[in-house]
């Protein structure tokens, strides 16, 4: 069954019903009936009558909706290896001391060497 052919019968329904005692809803009915058929006709031939009322729509929409408190930061490695300090020791250097750690005991180490340890290890919790 075709949907036009259910529409036509409710049509009629409502016009011969409206004597009955609620002529106003079954006009409102019939009104929401040829609306929705010029709308639909209208969509048909390209043309959205109700675009303006789907902006209004959502516009209000986006006033209501709550706005995001979580603030994302990426930081790459590159990044990382652009801002990092001058001073601060490469990590390849860190690496060769703790080796002859490993190997010879911290007793071993000059006193350049402790005090570029000192100075990663403070370096360590900015990360």
């Amino acid at each position: 069954m075709k949907l036009k052919y259910i529409a036509i019968f409710f049509t009629f329904l409502y016009l011969i019903s409206i004597p009955d005692g609620n002529a106003g809803g079954n006009i409102s009915h019939i009104g929401g009936i040829v609306f929705g058929f010029a709308y639909a006709k209208g969509l048909k031939s390209g043309t959205d009558i109700g675009k303006w009322l789907e902006r209004i729509f959502s516009a209000a929409m986006r006033l209501f909706q709550p706005s995001s408190k979580i603030k994302v930061v990426h930081k790459s490695t590159n990044m990382r290896s652009a801002t990092r300090n001058v001073n601060e020791p490469r990590q390849e250097v860190i690496d060769s001391i703790l080796d002859k750690i490993s190997r010879s005991g911290y007793s071993s180490l000059s006193k350049d060497e402790k005090e570029i340890l000192f100075k990663a290890s403070k370096n360590t919790g900015k990360e």
